[in-house]
This record gives C-alpha cells, sequence and structure tokens, in this order.
C-alpha cells in the first residue's frame, strides 16, 4: 500500500467529494481543514495524504494530519471507499511508516467511525497511551419506514410543544441563513447558548460571537442557520452543518419564551434530512460518561424524545513503539 503526500492547499474539491461519499464529517470540507492552518496561525503543519494500493495507482483512501510540532492529530479519521474498508489496518501502517516518532491523536467526538483502539493496540508497531470513549447520539431515520412512522415514535411531549408553536404560526417564522450571510446570525446562536447557561446554571466555556462568526466567514460551505423569530425576537436557533448525507447539528439553544419553538425547529431540520436523504444520519452530538454530569440528564432526555441512536466511538492516543 502507497501514501502520496498532496500540497496542504490543493484544489480541495476531489478531497472534499471522497470524504463526503467516504463516512467523513463536516470536519474534513477543505474550509474547514483551511481554518485549522488559520487556527494555529500557520505554525500548524497540514499533511493532506492519499492513499493507493500500488504506486501510481487508483485513489483507495486520504487522511489529513495536523502537526504542531508535538502532536499529530488525524484530522478526521482515515477515510476508505467500502470495498477497502477491510484494509484499514494497513492504510494506518502505510500512514505511520512516513511519520516522525511524535505522539499521534485519532478519532474526535462527532466521528461516524468505529472505535480503532482495539486494531492499533493488535499491531507490533504501536504503542497505545490513552483511550478516550465517547458516544455519539443520531437520529437513524432509516430505521423508519415513512416520515409519519418517525414522527409517530417521537415522545408525547414534543409532538405536544410542536403543536403549541405551530398554534403561532405565522407570528412565529422560521428563517433560514445561509453560508457567509449567517455572519449577523451567528450573534443569535452565541445569544442563546449564553440563555441557556445562564437558565440551566451551566458552568460551560462562554459562548463567543466572535470565534463564531470568524467560522462562518471562514467554513461557509454546508452551513446554514436556522431561527424561530417572533415579533423581531429570535426564540431558538440551530447552527448546523450538512456533508455527505448526514446533517450535524452543532449549536442551538433558544430563549425562556420559546414555548415549543425549539421542538418546531428541531422538528422542522429532521423532515428535512428525511427529504434530502433517508439514509443520512441527522447528528445531535456527543456525549462523555467519563466527564461530569452537569447538564447531562437534560441532555439525554431531549435526544431520547426524539429517539436517538448510540454510536460508540472514541479518541486514541498513540506513537510508533520503539525499538
Amino acid at each position: 500500500m502507497f501514501v502520496r503526500p498532496r500540497s496542504a492547499f490543493f484544489d480541495n474539491s476531489d478531497y472534499t467529494e471522497f470524504a463526503a461519499a467516504n463516512g467523513g464529517t463536516w470536519r474534513s470540507a477543505a474550509d474547514q481543514i483551511r481554518l485549522e492552518a488559520l487556527g494555529g496561525a500557520f505554525r500548524r503543519k497540514i499533511i493532506p495524504l492519499d492513499i493507493t494500493l500500488a504506486e501510481g495507482g487508483a485513489k483507495i483512501g486520504q487522511c489529513c494530519l495536523i502537526d504542531d510540532g508535538k502532536v499529530r492529530r488525524f484530522h478526521d479519521g482515515l477515510q476508505l471507499a467500502p470495498a477497502y474498508r477491510t484494509l484499514w489496518p494497513g492504510a494506518l501502517k502505510a500512514v505511520m511508516n512516513l511519520a516522525p516518532d511524535v505522539e499521534h491523536i485519532y478519532g474526535n467526538e462527532v466521528s461516524l467511525e468505529p472505535c480503532r483502539a482495539a486494531d492499533l493496540s493488535s499491531m507490533a508497531c504501536i504503542e497505545v497511551l490513552n483511550v478516550r470513549n465517547v458516544t455519539v447520539h443520531f437520529v437513524d431515520l432509516a430505521k423508519f419506514e415513512s416520515w409519519e412512522a418517525y414522527y409517530s415514535a417521537i415522545s408525547t411531549n414534543v409532538k405536544r410543544n410542536v403543536k403549541r408553536a405551530e398554534a403561532r404560526v405565522p407570528s412565529l417564522q422560521l428563517i433560514d441563513t445561509a453560508g457567509r450571510s449567517a455572519f449577523w446570525a451567528a450573534k443569535d446562536v452565541t445569544d442563546l447558548i449564553t440563555a441557556v447557561r445562564e437558565r440551566k446554571k451551566l458552568r460551560t466555556q462562554q459562548a463567543s460571537w466572535l470565534r463564531l462568526a470568524k467560522r462562518v466567514l471562514v467554513t461557509p460551505e454546508g452551513l446554514c442557520v436556522t431561527r424561530m423569530i417572533e415579533q423581531g425576537q429570535c426564540q431558538a436557533v440551530a447552527y448546523c452543518h450538512t456533508f455527505g448525507p448526514n446533517t450535524f447539528y452543532l449549536r442551538g439553544g433558544s430563549s425562556e419564551e420559546s414555548d415549543g419553538a425549539s421542538w418546531l425547529m428541531l422538528v422542522t431540520l429532521l423532515k428535512r434530512q428525511w427529504e434530502r436523504d433517508r439514509t443520512g444520519r441527522f447528528v445531535l452530538g456527543f456525549i462523555d460518561f467519563t466527564l461530569g454530569d452537569e447538564g447531562r440528564e437534560g441532555l439525554l432526555r431531549q435526544r431520547n424524545s426524539l429517539r436517538k441512536s448510540d454510536f460508540d466511538t472514541s479518541i486514541i492516543r498513540f506513537r510508533r513503539r520503539r525499538p
């Protein structure tokens, strides 16, 4: 198996398309990779790699490494075309043959790739240093025969809230803002995240509008901010990325007076996912049971109401085994 480096500032379209078709997340979008370079003030080295079975042969896989001088991180795993996924251990070894003797990190919190700890531990050339297990939550609409079957399965309380919000239409309006046009809408995202944080007395990090606005400007591909507006006030908001067949719900919040608006928004976004690609997943986020349980109960209750599925993955720190 061969690894072919490519320019860090290449024509990214084929990299993005391959990732979207072969299990990558929104993190594999070309603009997301460029953001990594900006985030490190260009001190981070971006190393995109193509993988082939033979030298000069057709591409079967890819990955992107982010090197900050101390640690190399697989930005969004190692993606292989379906016919070659059993070759993951060989592809990983081929990549590591080019690696310096530094620690590596594999996996991320919204990865839809299974845990690779056992694969890595079985390699004589690899020493696993730490494994952090996380559970990704998503709505798997493919499990339901129709949209009506899914809607019937969600909790009665959600349907009651949706009905209450629908009664306020057209006074209550759903407004989408996509790409860079969402620059100002990002302010509603951080304002309502902060409102939820204060209302529930959470000690999570303060949401930064400037940081999020920078993301909107630099990573507009597949981005959409959806807001529920009533009498000029934002009652609920969702910041999502679509990538390949999936939709990733990354941030969101609601006002104390939303009165079902957030549930109507979420159900609408789920129905759009059904209409766009019912084989895709609506990814709600992740949970790490090894961390503190602040806010966990409410989060799990909300996701269970939408009939979430659980997917176990991991973030692994490892290095090449020294002779």
